[in-house]
């Protein structure tokens, strides 16, 4: 009877509809995860002739049906010769709704060889960074590494990093920590409870900073200046500083000053003319870091 066609069409219209929705979401799924592999083996490609590769034991692709998830098992990244980072699991997760941000994760502990004479250990909770692409290739980046340890060398409670595109091809950039405790095994422990910076990353590789503040305690030190890497891949450049509080700042920083106790003593006079409250700039240069007119210590290769 045509009363009984109705009810059947109303019955099993809904399910012709679902079926159909799930079998073109599925279609778009396989056919966006494709795309997304394609195009993570071509920027790898791009970063490989750049001197960037990533190594895996296994790297699978998934997250049916709502989610991209790469994984990839003891990630190994290594820029060119110079240095690599090796972590225990690296995982990265876009929701297939919206396939333009991306979240990695990165579990400790880690491994960085290369830096220094003798590889960093280093122990952390799982980091997250989230890249947001824009308009013609842009990112936002946005990254947070909780209790970070570097074996006999450094702790911190928490890290923040976040980025995003400027004008003149700039890149803007502001960094936070906090409970930093710099403890190297032949030296006294430098805390810090609370460190930031804000600035902007030039196309020639310049920092331009135009605030840094550091406190510990009732101590503060901050300022603004402009850095960026030598020939060698060293620091060089000026930050011109001021404190509230110079005795205590240079009693924090005394066991960590590669000066005579002449040179300290000079410096302490020269500064305290200034009142406790003084300024002074710290000057990286031939690879070599100095307080004033004082050089305070040697300045390594980045990488």
């Amino acid at each position: 009877m045509p009363g009984d066609n109705k009810r059947s069409w109303r019955i099993v219209l809904p399910m012709l509809l679902v079926i159909t929705t799930i079998t073109l979401w599925s279609v778009y799924w396989f056919i966006a995860i494709g795309v997304a592999e394609q195009t993570f083996a071509a920027e790898r490609q791009r970063l490989a002739q750049q001197g960037w590769t990533l190594g895996c034991t296994e790297e699978s692709w998934a997250g049916y049906p709502f989610r991209f998830e790469y994984n990839c098992s003891s990630p190994v990244a290594k820029y060119a010769s110079r240095f690599e980072i090796r972590s225990g699991n690296l995982l990265a997760i876009a929701l297939a709704y919206n396939p333009w941000q991306v979240a990695v994760l990165v579990d400790g502990p880690s491994k960085i060889t290369g830096l220094t004479p003798e590889p960093i250990d280093a122990d952390h909770q799982r980091g997250l960074v989230v890249v947001t692409l824009g308009d013609k290739y842009s990112m936002n980046i946005s990254a947070d590494l909780p209790t970070l340890s570097l074996r006999g060398l450094l702790s911190v409670e928490s890290v923040r990093i976040d980025t995003r595109p400027a004008d003149n091809g700039r890149i803007e950039f502001a960094a936070s920590m906090k409970k930093f405790d710099y403890h190297p095994d032949s030296r006294s422990s430098l805390p810090i409870d609370e460190g930031m910076t804000r600035g902007f990353l030039t196309p020639e590789r310049k920092a331009l900073i135009d605030n840094i503040e550091i406190s510990q305690s009732k101590i503060r030190l901050w300022g603004h200046g402009k850095f960026t890497l030598d020939d060698a891949r060293r620091p060089a450049g000026r930050l011109s500083t001021e404190t509230n509080d110079l005795n205590g700042l240079l009693a924090l920083l005394d066991p960590h000053i590669d000066l005579t106790e002449e040179q300290k003593s000079g410096l302490r006079t020269i500064l305290g003319l200034l009142g406790n409250e003084a300024k002074a700039d710290i000057i990286a240069k031939d690879g070599s870091l100095f307080v004033g007119p004082f050089r305070a210590a040697d300045l390594r290769p980045l990488f």
